[in-house]
């Protein structure tokens, strides 16, 4: 007999059951989302270790290959010894298969972006053809003036100087009314916030670039100090006779104003080799809030967190090895990445804000780059190049009719603004013979031409490998989480767009056509390819996005932890690694010397070989720029070197030091074994041995096995 049913159970029942529906769905949906929150760990986790791994096989070919099969093994042996790569690493087809594999694992879901169909159709830059006709006007006119004024040598002086100047100011404001009066006020994109934040990050990145800049470590003679004295020049020289418009300045390579920079620290600090040394750390600090600038604007498409891809970014710029080298040096190569930086922002700025005005500054910013090297401003005006035609591709793909008026004529403005802000150098003919000549038409040019594919290679797979060891730089100079990251940024095509890494792509390919393939070296110039960390940087911030940061606590974590491992493995590898430590030329081995004395109250006695006897001045200017306190005395290597020694030392009794360019056993075991002989220290300022890799602080002996582990240290033999 069936039971009979309680009605207050029944209708409990009845009321329960959508809980309990609700409830069990519920646990299902968990369920779902706990095992979609593995999987895409699972590919992110997978992803990054097989980048990262690319990244290892390339750069220790040696090492993979011993575990690699016989076949493989063959076919990447077949591959390198090609007579056009012999330089190229047996392992780079397999480490960059590997790592673009992984790229596959991160890519993730494709999501629709309406970017172009929404926000761009309200920043339109609504010129017509009568704007491009009045900018090309001025710029033809500028030309036509400068050729005239340099044919009557009247092009440098002062008057023309701020005539040239007020023409600038009278464009840019002229633009600044216009787009007033359509409304649109030209904005930074930042808050007041991120402002005082970037002005506190650029003061300590500048402390940090001027740290031990008098350190015998960073000291070579090349024509490193041949810019110091010329910067020693122009100060000495009335400012009325300076001519701020020249082209053809230092080794007739670098134009006027960049000595002016030099020259301007050598007269706030005084002539020292800290202040020369400094004024390329404070350029290179000045242009980080731009680049901040740039790279928010590139990943605007990140919403509200777009301010942590750019600050990646330029952790992974401004902390990387080849940046902070050149900011710290006096060689003025630093002077490449600024144009480029500030016009690459004001094109970035115009594209989202359609704003005419900083359109125009974009043109100028690059073409001003002219004063300050001949290769920043070709860059840069490249780089804008790219900009304009990849974010405006899109908007006139789907309004055909506006091609003109979003994508030609404001190329021409831009083209015409960059005529006119860089016509004085322009007009110097001579200048640019002169850099054709070198770069395209010299005897090693020529000879290095068959180079052209194997360096174009080697300077676009930079992120994977690319070894040097030149001007301080050992191995790569692209840090391995950089490399990683950097390769992981393709996977951000589909997720906040194709424009962001279809940029990066492009100028990385450009950088490494001109800067690297076109070099008149055997190899892309490490001088040069520093600029290709702009690129590699914006790939860095699109990587570092892939993670979609909800937390700015957690995102704040891993950015303090970002910069803490590049900063030290850069400096590591700088200060433990660099080829001028380990086998210092004299230059280097006789500031050691006096550095690390601990007695500057000495009289040194500095015994030159007879070929080096004519370069005492390089010697004298050290005691000088160094400002340190000590009397020098400089002797040939004769047979009276013995009494001369000793009567320096009766002339100042213990107070001499004799410092020999190499170690004469005879002469010390003359000085052993005399009875007139007084008691001096002997000193060899060459042959210094190799420093023990274990002999530095804590932090560099944690990371120096993970350096050798990632890189092919060598030591210099």
């Amino acid at each position: 007999m069936r039971p009979r049913e309680d009605p207050k159970s029944a209708l409990y029942l009845q009321l329960s059951f959508p809980v309990l529906y609700s409830h069990t769905l519920n646990n299902s949906v968990c369920r779902l989302r706990i095992s979609a929150t593995v999987i895409t760990l699972f590919r992110y986790v997978v992803g990054f270790l097989l980048v990262l791994l690319g990244v290892f096989i390339a750069r220790q070919p040696l090492l993979t290959l011993s575990v690699l099969s016989d076949p493989l093994n063959s076919l990447l042996v077949s591959i390198s010894s090609l007579k056009a790569f012999t330089k190229v690493p047996q392992t780079l087809p397999l480490g960059v298969a590997c790592s673009l594999l992984g790229v596959m694992f991160l890519l993730p879901k494709s999501r629709h972006h309406r970017y172009f169909q929404d926000e761009l159709l309200d920043s339109r830059f609504n010129v017509n053809l009568y704007h491009g006709l009045c900018f090309l006007l001025i710029a033809i006119l500028s030309l036509a003036g400068c050729y005239y004024l340099e044919s009557l040598k009247l092009l440098t002086t002062p008057l023309v100087s701020w005539c040239f100047l007020a023409i600038l100011v009278l464009v840019v404001l002229a633009t600044l009314m216009v787009d007033y009066g359509r409304g649109r006020i030209p904005r930074l994109g930042i808050s007041l916030k991120e402002c005082g934040a970037l002005a506190i990050a650029s003061l300590f990145l500048f402390a940090y670039y001027v740290r031990g800049l008098d350190s015998w470590k960073f000291l070579f003679i090349g024509d490193e100090y041949g810019f110091f004295w010329y910067a020693q020049l122009l100060l000495s020289r009335d400012p009325s006779e300076t001519a701020p418009l020249e082209a053809s300045g230092c080794f007739e390579f670098f134009p006027m104003i960049t000595s002016w920079w030099q020259a301007l620290f050598l007269r706030a600090f005084g002539e020292t080799n800290w202040a020369w040394r400094a004024s390329m750390g404070a350029i290179t600090a000045l242009s980080l809030p731009a680049c901040y600038v740039l790279f928010k604007q590139v990943c605007s498409n990140l919403g509200s967190r777009a301010w942590i891809a750019a600050s990646a970014g330029i952790i992974a710029l401004y902390l990387s090895e080849f940046v902070i080298i050149w900011a710290k040096i006096g060689k003025p190569h630093a002077v490449f990445l600024t144009p480029v930086i500030v016009a690459a922002a004001f094109m970035m700025l115009a594209i989202r804000q359609g704003s005419l005005c900083m359109l125009v500054m974009s043109g100028i910013s690059a073409g001003l780059g002219v004063f300050l090297s001949s290769l920043g401003p070709v860059i840069a005006l490249g780089t804008i190049g790219i900009l304009l035609v990849v974010w405006r591709a899109a908007l006139c793909l789907r309004f055909r009719d506006q091609i003109a008026h979003e994508l030609i004529i404001p190329g021409l403005i831009v083209i015409s603004c960059f005529l006119v802000a860089s016509a004085p150098i322009l007009a110097q003919l001579d200048y640019w013979r002169n850099m054709l000549f070198v770069n395209l038409n010299s005897p090693e040019a020529q000879g290095n031409l068959p180079l052209f594919i194997p360096k174009l290679v080697a300077a676009i797979f930079l992120p994977w490998d690319f070894v040097t060891s030149a001007h301080f730089l050992w191995d790569n100079p692209v840090d391995p989480l950089t490399a990683t990251l950097c390769i992981a940024g393709l996977a951000s095509i589909t997720r906040i767009g194709w424009q962001p890494a279809l940029t990066g792509i492009l100028i990385h390919g450009m950088i490494a056509y001109l800067a690297g393939a076109k070099s008149q070296y055997e190899y892309p110039p490490p001088t040069r390819m520093q600029l290709d960390m702009l690129p590699v940087a914006l790939m860095v911030a699109l990587g570092f996005s892939l993670f979609q940061w909800k937390s700015a606590t957690k995102a704040g974590i891993a950015l303090t932890t970002m910069c803490a491992w590049t900063l030290v493995y850069s400096t590591v590898k700088i200060e433990e690694h660099n080829p001028y430590q380990d086998r210092p030329n004299i230059y280097a081995s006789f500031m050691k010397s006096l550095q690390e004395y601990p007695d500057s109250n000495k009289t040194f006695v500095l015994v030159l070989l007879d070929e080096m006897y004519d370069q005492t001045y390089l010697f004298e200017n050290f005691n000088k720029t160094f400002q340190r306190k000590f009397s020098l005395v400089f002797l040939r290597r004769t047979e009276n070197l013995l009494a001369e020694i000793n009567a320096q030392e009766q002339a100042s009794p213990g107070h001499v030091v004799v410092l020999l360019p190499e170690m004469f056993q005879d002469l010390q075991s003359s000085i052993e074994s005399s009875s007139n002989a007084v008691d001096v220290r002997i000193v060899a300022v060459r042959h210094i041995a190799p420093r023990d890799p274990t002999s530095g602080g804590l932090i560099a002996r944690v990371f120096l096995p993970i350096i050798q582990f990632f890189e092919r240290v060598r030591r210099p033999s």
